[in-house]
C-alpha cells in the first residue's frame, strides 16, 4: 500500500471518518508496520492525544461532586418545567445550575466533551476483514469491560442512579457478546485496545499523588458511588418504571 490509496479511492476526508482513514493510512505507510499493529497504534495514540481532555473533565466532575445532591434537584426540577413547559421555572434552574458551575470553576461547555485493511500480518489472526474464528475476542471484549467498570466506580461520582448504571453496562457487557461474535476482527482488535488503553489511563490517574500534580480534586469517600447487587437495580427499575408510569397519567389527567 502507498500513501495517497485511499484518497484515490475517496475515502479520505475532512469529515472525522475520512481524517481517521487517512491518519491510519499515514501510520501504515510510514512505519510499515502490519495493520493489526496500526490499528492498535492508532487507538493508542488517540488514547494520548484525549489524555489532557480526559484529566479537564475529571477535575470539572471532582470539583462537582460536593454539589452533586443540589444538581441532582435542579434537573429534576428541570425535567418537571419541561413537561409543564413553565419557561420561567426553567430558566430560574438553568441560572441556577449555571450558579453552581461557576461556584465550583468549572465550564458548563467542558462538560460536553468528550476492504484495504486485510491481511492483519499475524498468524493467528491473519484476516482483519472476518470474525475471530475461535470467538476469543468477543468474550475477551466483555472481560475488559467488566474489569474497567471495576477500575472506573472509584471516580464515579455517587448519585441515585450510578451503580446501576454500572450494573447495566456489565449486563450489556454479556449481551454485547453474541452480537459481536461476527464482527470483523479489525473492529474487535479497534475495541479491546480501546479498553485496554482506558483500563491503564484509570491506573495512571488513580494514584493521589498524579490527582494533585494534575490539579484534579481528590473526590471523598462519602461521594463516591457504591456498589449496587444486581437485585438491588432490579429493584431501582421497576421502582423507575412505577413512577414514569405515574407521572404519565399525571400528565394525562391534567390535559383532561
Amino acid at each position: 500500500m502507498q500513501y495517497g490509496d485511499l484518497a484515490s479511492l475517496g475515502l479520505v476526508g475532512w469529515m472525522p471518518a475520512g481524517f481517521c482513514r487517512w491518519g491510519m493510512e499515514a501510520l501504515h505507510v510510514s512505519t510499515g508496520m502490519p495493520w493489526f499493529w496500526t490499528i492498535v497504534g492508532a487507538t493508542l495514540i488517540t488514547r494520548v492525544v484525549l489524555f489532557p481532555l480526559t484529566v479537564k473533565s475529571m477535575r470539572s466532575t471532582a470539583a462537582l461532586a460536593p454539589h452533586q445532591e443540589e444538581i441532582s434537584r435542579l434537573r429534576q426540577k428541570m425535567q418537571l418545567a419541561q413537561e409543564s413547559k413553565d419557561m420561567i421555572l426553567l430558566q430560574q434552574v438553568a441560572l441556577k445550575q449555571q450558579s453552581i458551575y461557576e461556584k465550583a470553576g468549572v465550564s458548563m461547555a467542558s462538560m460536553a466533551l468528550l476492504p484495504l485493511l486485510k491481511y492483519s500480518g499475524l498468524s493467528y489472526l491473519p484476516d482483519l476483514t472476518v470474525a475471530d474464528p475461535t470467538g476469543v475476542l468477543p468474550i475477551a471484549a466483555a472481560v475488559l469491560v467488566n474489569l474497567q467498570l471495576t477500575l472506573g466506580a472509584r471516580e464515579m461520582i455517587a448519585s441515585p442512579q450510578t451503580a446501576h448504571l454500572v450494573n447495566l453496562f456489565r449486563v450489556m457487557s454479556l449481551v454485547s457478546i453474541p452480537l459481536c461474535w461476527n464482527l470483523p476482527t479489525g473492529t474487535m482488535v479497534y475495541i479491546i485496545t480501546s479498553i485496554i488503553g482506558l483500563m491503564g489511563q484509570s491506573l495512571v490517574l488513580r494514584p493521589t499523588a498524579i490527582k494533585r500534580l494534575l490539579k484534579i480534586p481528590i473526590v471523598k469517600d462519602q461521594q463516591q458511588a457504591k456498589p449496587a447487587t444486581i437485585m438491588e437495580s432490579i429493584a431501582f427499575l421497576k421502582k423507575w418504571w412505577q413512577d414514569k408510569k405515574r407521572e404519565q397519567e399525571a400528565a394525562i389527567r391534567r390535559r383532561r
